[in-house]
């Protein structure tokens, strides 16, 4: 660590011109009247300063005309700040500039709007359709509230529009009209303010690897508020308060996604979903939930769970983080037929990673028998919709790679005793992968399949197809975590064909230092 003293950087220097809008989202203003091009692009309410005496005055809508605050309304102490710099510093890719003019301003500007007696309604492209919530009087007096005490409410505005128009739909598959990332989890966060937090902090990142011009100091900001709070929670946790508990299960679980948004290659991920463990643990048996809230949360875990275990080696460390309890809950979600915008139909398939990542050995025949016909055996609902259908028949091909490559090396495919099993297997993931469209919204939840699919493969003309829907997902999706995908498969690919297959991938992670995971 270094001895030298940490200098806050010197102020910028500006004139304070443009509207009042603009100002306090930190953004340049070209100063059009009545409405300049920022707020115009971003449908924003365009305000301006009336000026009487050199003074200013109260705006049309009964508010104060408000200065620009430099510092925001949470400005991090210097640690933190270094700190947050340090953690988040060149985990975003470069993209290009993107235009967000169709994304809606989802709440009024106008604090006038906040004490009428009409309902709200949010509007997110959710499913190719603009879906509504309405919000009623009282709790859209609590968003005002909530978003407010978050920070610089303007900024926060924008953050949460983001989220609703574009991050929301992001993370999940479209397996269903319903998607829980706004009708579960929006009515939480605005019950509780470290819930609202991590949202924030999950749109902010997300926002950025779409177009870095929408602050990268923003995401840096937020994401430390974020760990700062959930750290504040953690000291004074005590497991009784279940409202507690809520808030903080979901705080994590939003901060394992945060860094699917953001592409962190520095393994974060897994650190939230250990903290997250023992509070899923006790959320699913409170009381205090929903069937549709609890049936996500477990979901939402189990999800990520499972899929980041392939990042970690069972035979050189012990670290899991599924036990006994949980793979319990997410049995009762497969009793239940249950569809998740994460998992869709393959929860089945799912929870038998955790049996294979044990890494069975070729004495193993009873084990090996019994999870090749389960796979095999895999079949997805007749009412299952195309893409997810195909999705799920891919986690199935590589399901099937991920278990015989455990007893052959995909590098002595030509004379190995499964080579020709394993050569069929990689043909029906490919022809699987055909069926889904490059830009369909199902390809979110294929990052682990494709990874899978993409080390076993030697054939060139595939690997170019698995590049290019990688490609592909990254320009639609824009998750950061897909491009960090096609980085550690061109790393595999670039070794030597004897050293390539699932089970090396935590090497590859190792040696280039992206321990990332697929969730």
């Amino acid at each position: 660590m270094s001895s030298q003293p940490r200098r806050r950087p010197p102020p910028t220097l500006r004139v304070r011109t443009g509207c009042l809008t603009c100002r306090r989202r930190k953004k340049k203003c070209n100063e059009d009247k009545p409405t300049c091009n920022g707020c115009r692009r971003n449908r924003l309410c365009c305000e301006w300063a009336s000026t009487e005496n050199g003074r200013q005055k109260r705006n049309s809508s009964g508010r104060d005309a408000v200065a620009d605050n430099d510092n925001g309304a949470f400005d991090l102490d210097e640690e933190s700040r270094d700190d947050s710099r340090a953690n988040m510093s060149g985990v975003f890719p470069d993209e290009t500039d993107a235009d967000h003019s169709d994304i809606p301003q989802v709440i009024p500007s106008d604090s006038e709007h906040f004490i009428s007696d009409v309902e709200y309604t949010f509007y997110g492209n959710l499913t190719g359709d603009t879906t509504e919530i309405q919000i009623p009087r009282s709790p859209a007096m609590a968003i005002s509230t909530a978003l407010m005490s978050a920070g610089d409410s303007t900024e926060n505005e924008g953050l949460l529009s983001f989220y609703l128009a574009r991050t929301a739909t992001s993370m999940s598959n479209g397996s269903t009209d319903h998607n829980p990332f706004v009708v579960e989890i929006i009515p939480l966060a605005f019950g509780n303010g470290l819930i609202l937090q991590a949202i924030l902090t999950q749109s902010a990142a997300h926002r950025t690897v779409d177009d870095r011009s929408q602050g990268l100091e923003i995401a840096h900001r937020h994401y430390s508020r974020s760990l700062r709070l959930l750290h504040q929670a953690l000291s004074s946790f005590t497991g009784v308060d279940e409202t507690q508990n809520i808030g903080m299960a979901m705080a994590a679980l939003i901060m394992c996604f945060t860094e699917t948004a953001r592409g962190d290659t520095h393994g974060a991920i897994f650190d939230h979903l250990l903290a997250a463990k023992p509070l899923i643990q006790k959320v699913l048996s409170s009381s205090a939930l929903s069937g549709g809230l609890k049936d996500f949360i477990a979901e939402y875990y189990v999800y990520t769970a499972t899929l980041s275990l392939i990042s970690v080696d069972a035979r050189f460390g012990s670290l899991t983080f599924l036990d006994p309890e949980l793979e319990v809950q997410a049995w009762r979600l497969l009793e239940k037929r249950y569809l998740g915008h994460l998992c869709g139909v393959w929860l089945e398939l799912l929870l038998l990673i955790p049996r294979i990542w044990m890494y069975p050995s070729s004495d193993d025949v009873a084990l090996i028998g019994f999870l090749h016909h389960k796979i095999q055996c895999f079949h997805p609902p007749a009412d299952a919709g195309t893409d997810v259908a195909a999705a799920s028949r891919v986690y199935q091909q590589a399901m099937l790679l991920y278990l015989w490559t455990t007893l052959s090396n995909v590098g002595s495919l030509a004379e190995g005793p499964y080579s020709g099993m394993i050569k069929q297997v990689l043909s029906g993931a490919m022809a699987c992968l055909e069926q889904i469209p490059f830009d369909g919204r199902v390809n979110t939840s294929l990052c682990w399949p494709l990874a899978v699919i993409g080390v076993c493969t030697t054939d060139e003309f595939q690997k170019m197809l698995i590049r290019s829907r990688l490609l592909v997902m990254k320009q639609t999706i824009k998750l950061g975590n897909i491009k960090q995908t096609l980085v550690l498969l061109e790393h595999a690919w670039a070794s030597p064909s004897l050293h390539q297959g699932p089970w090396s991938l935590g090497r590859i992670m190792q040696e280039n230092e992206i321990w990332i995971s697929f969730a």
